[in-house]
């Protein structure tokens, strides 16, 4: 059985309709997608890369891989619209396997402009990442980590943010600001990682400011004992 993956997806920004056009987001539940087959969909990997007529010669899984990066459950229903403005979408899209990263950077290089949050819950793993986007360039990356449980269902408990969570991220903050010399720390950083501190019931994790080409910078969340690139000793 495949991962069920939890895609949560922002966009934000004026002229938001040309957006959804490119990415075939269809909230006309009682209407059937012909290309598809069945109902409404929010997000059309079809859209993104065409899949061809007939097998690929690398075969269909090695093809997804490359071009959507993973494979879609089929159909939406208005829960999964969390939030919709003439200038901003929120809406959840479930995958297999992997989160749906890869189509997302594709519309992200396409439509710089606008800003992008994408939200991965394994819900099958219990593992969540984040990645946001803004002006084309990547602000900020957490890798995958193991959220806290509730005891009595197969649920995060997404406990409150507590002042023991908010130093620790200040000082985390604080220090990769420094390290880096690319930005002065930032209060909005120090409470996302306060809110990844809770999240994960406290667990270790190194943050690492990383620069962008156009010298903005990303805020980096790693939850391995080591950052890539680094020797063990």
């Amino acid at each position: 059985m495949a991962n069920l993956v939890r895609n949560d997806i922002t966009i934000a920004g004026d002229n938001l309709q040309q957006v959804l056009d490119a990415i075939g987001f269809n909230s006309k539940f009682d209407t059937r997608v012909p290309e598809l087959g069945h109902f409404a969909v929010l997000f059309n990997f079809d859209y993104i890369v065409a899949r061809p007529q007939d097998t690929p010669p690398e075969g269909w899984s090695n093809w997804i891989s490359d071009n959507w990066g993973t494979c879609p459950y089929d159909e939406a229903g208005p829960e999964d619209i969390l939030e919709q403005s003439e200038s901003k979408i929120r809406f959840k899209l479930y995958t297999k396997w992997t989160p749906a990263y890869t189509s997302i950077e594709k519309v992200v290089k396409r439509f710089p402009s606008y800003s992008y949050n994408l939200s991965m819950w394994d819900m099958v793993n219990n593992t969540f990442a984040e990645v946001r986007w803004v002006n084309g360039q990547r602000q900020l990356v957490v890798q995958d980590y193991l959220l806290s449980m509730r005891e009595d269902c197969d649920y995060p408990v997404f406990p409150p943010i507590i002042e023991a969570d908010r130093a620790k991220a200040a000082e985390l903050v604080k220090a990769a600001a420094q390290t880096s010399g690319l930005t002065p720390p930032s209060l909005e950083d120090a409470e996302k990682v306060a809110e990844i501190l809770a999240d994960s019931g406290g667990v270790a994790l190194k943050v690492q400011y990383v620069a962008n080409d156009d010298g903005t910078c990303c805020l980096c969340v790693d939850f391995g004992l080591r950052l890539a690139g680094e020797v063990e000793e």
